[in-house]
């Protein structure tokens, strides 16, 4: 799918910051709607946890405690202009500044094919690589520790 510049500021991550509108550690607003949200029947463990999906822009936000917790895509992710999404694992850790030679933290095997997943625990992200690409990549803001 083409994005607008427009489209592309929606998908733009700034790590420990934002991704888009979603603004971590903030409640959605009305402007979160030009994401076609919709509430997620996925049952979770707490009242306080909600998900809403966008199958338009192929993410989903995770609500706590009424404000934005983290966000999670398969669609476009932008950083830096780029387009993580189908980037090679290599490059796209390079552009994250890790070590593009780092072990994954976690490897699954799935039916579709084998998941490593690295933690990037100093920018709050976890990324997915299926068949040697960035398949997914999960962002949150900076938690506390309590």
């Amino acid at each position: 799918m083409e994005l607008s510049n427009n489209d592309r500021l929606l998908l733009n991550w700034r790590p420990l910051i934002s991704f888009g509108l979603f603004k971590f550690g903030f409640p959605l607003t009305n402007d979160h709607q030009r994401y076609k949200l919709k509430k997620s029947e996925r049952p979770r463990g707490s009242d306080d946890y909600q998900i809403f999906d966008s199958d338009e822009f192929d993410l989903f936000v995770s609500i706590e405690e009424g404000v934005v917790d983290y966000v999670s895509c398969r669609g476009e992710c932008y950083f830096n202009d780029i387009n993580l999404i189908g980037v090679g694992i290599d490059e796209a850790l390079s552009l994250l500044r890790y070590r593009p030679d780092r072990k994954p933290d976690d490897v699954f095997d799935l039916d579709w094919g084998v998941q490593q997943v690295w933690d990037l625990d100093e920018i709050e992200a976890q990324v997915w690589e299926l068949h040697g690409r960035l398949y997914s990549i999960s962002v949150r803001g900076p938690c506390s520790d309590e």
